[in-house]
């Protein structure tokens, strides 16, 4: 569901590094070792909404702090569960008015989870981040046949996501 390309991003980082033409700028990340990947995250967090001082915000380690999108600061909505099964959406809205998406699934024999994250896709409102959350979920519980609990979430997640359709339309 990711709307951001990082490897393409980083990639063009990356060259732009290699040209020279912008040492100066590039040495405000860090030594050669976390110009490139720090680089690509202030720019990411400039386009999120971020103030410059807070995007420059560095670690003990020399990296630029990854604390935002944290689920702690997320909203979290329990949106299907079932005996042995549950789907948790959470939401968190950036500072460019913009909301991303994550999840967390438990079931019999696993789990998995996906938290908020500055490189997901960006939506307009929330619901419409919680439908795309849903709808992606959906598409790879559809993708082959589990039978191990997953199943049992399959009704009440299309529910959930009909529901996030019908309230953007009110």
């Amino acid at each position: 569901m990711n709307g951001y390309n990082y490897y393409s991003e980083r990639e063009k980082m990356q060259d732009r590094y290699d040209s020279g033409k912008e040492r100066e700028w590039f040495s405000l990340f860090g030594d050669d070792y976390h110009a490139v990947e720090n680089a690509c995250k202030y720019e990411q967090l400039l386009r999120c909404g971020y103030s410059h001082e807070q995007a420059m915000t560095f670690n003990e380690c020399g990296w630029i702090e990854d604390n935002y999108c944290k689920s702690r600061y997320c909203k979290t909505e329990m949106v299907a569960e079932t005996k042995n099964a549950w789907c948790e959406i959470e939401t968190y809205q950036l500072p460019n008015g913009k909301w991303v998406s994550g999840h967390s699934l438990s079931y019999p024999n696993g789990g998995s989870f996906c938290g908020c994250s500055i490189y997901e896709k960006q939506f307009d409102t929330e619901k419409q981040a919680k439908h795309g959350e849903l709808v992606h979920i959906i598409k790879h519980f559809e993708s082959r046949d589990w039978n191990d609990g997953r199943e049992e979430l399959l009704p009440q997640l299309k529910k959930a996501a009909v529901g996030c359709l019908q309230m953007e339309l009110f």
